[in-house]
């Protein structure tokens, strides 16, 4: 019996106009966030032309990226890659996700099998990806440990050629700050906390994304921003950006449903969204949802 890839296909022919969507998606969450990431962008852009001066480019590797989300942004991650694979700033331009949890499978073998059939999917010349982004959330307080530095040192003794983005969704610092130190007895980095953008700005990227149909008026603006408001300081278990964005498919959905595909937009239609309506109850009340084992995700 052949072996199921843990990787998700996916027909580029087929599925052109919703690759195109998710394209634009991914563009405007980068320029939701652009103002923080402009440094880095900058730097790689310095890195790529001036490593063509050198008789081996391959000697400087890429750097090396440890993200803070306070609240979570990896929705960002596919941003910021596509960002960085549109200018050609990295020898390969494919995105690996892996997310490792505490006290799950954690080896450098594994990590080896998961890169290898990750270069075997990816392109069937198999093309290295050029971004791995790792989640260590569930190691934060465990990064002193053997098997951490055992994997630092393996990945970054094998696999020079991938930039790797460590990033981890908490809100304490002093973890964050022991990671950084760890990591950097292997490569050099250096911590950026990202958080959320303010409401106003998140509801601009609803509008930019998933309600670009549709015109909102000020009364609905008001309503909506209100009701983000709402949820995002009432549950610690906000899902930062993906909330955010589910939120405006189901308004879309709603809208749509009522046979309005584009158009103006007033409070009035939607009452459903409202900071003391039962779906934002419900949102306040959501409880997020905690993974066990080992899951990799492109």
């Amino acid at each position: 019996m052949k072996k199921k890839s843990p990787f998700i296909t996916k027909d580029m022919g087929t599925a052109k106009a919703k690759h195109n969507t998710q394209a634009e998606e991914r563009t405007a969450i980068f320029g939701a966030f652009e103002s923080v990431l402009a440094s880095i962008v900058a730097g790689l852009r310095r890195l790529a032309d001036n490593r063509q001066q050198l008789d081996d480019p391959s000697t400087i590797p890429p750097p090396t990226l440890l993200w803070q989300f306070k609240t979570n942004c990896e929705a960002l991650i596919d941003a910021f890659a596509d960002h960085v694979f549109a200018e050609y700033l990295l020898e390969y331009r494919k995105l690996l996700k892996i997310r490792i949890d505490y006290p799950g499978i954690f080896d450098v073998v594994k990590f080896n099998d998961i890169i290898q059939q990750a270069t075997q999917h990816l392109k069937p010349n198999g093309a290295m990806p050029g971004i791995v982004a790792i989640d260590v959330t569930s190691w934060l307080r465990y990064s002193h440990e053997k098997q951490f530095f055992e994997f630092l040192s393996n990945i970054f003794k094998n696999h020079g050629k991938i930039m790797f983005i460590f990033y981890a969704n908490t809100d304490n610092t002093i973890d964050i700050s022991n990671l950084e130190t760890t990591i950097s007895r292997f490569k050099k980095v250096k911590a950026l906390c990202i958080e959320l953008p303010d409401t106003a700005k998140l509801l601009e990227l609803m509008e930019n994304t998933r309600l670009k149909n549709y015109t909102l008026q000020d009364c609905a603006k008001e309503l909506l921003i209100s009701s983000i408001d709402e949820i995002r300081n009432s549950n610690k278990n906000f899902q930062g950006l993906d909330e955010i964005l589910l939120m405006a498919q189901d308004i879309s959905a709603d809208l749509l449903n009522s046979n309005i595909i584009n158009g103006d937009v007033t409070a009035a239609m939607l009452a459903e969204y409202a900071p003391n309506s039962t779906y934002v109850e419900k949102k306040k009340k959501n409880i997020g949802n905690n993974s066990i084992g080992f899951n990799t995700s492109k």
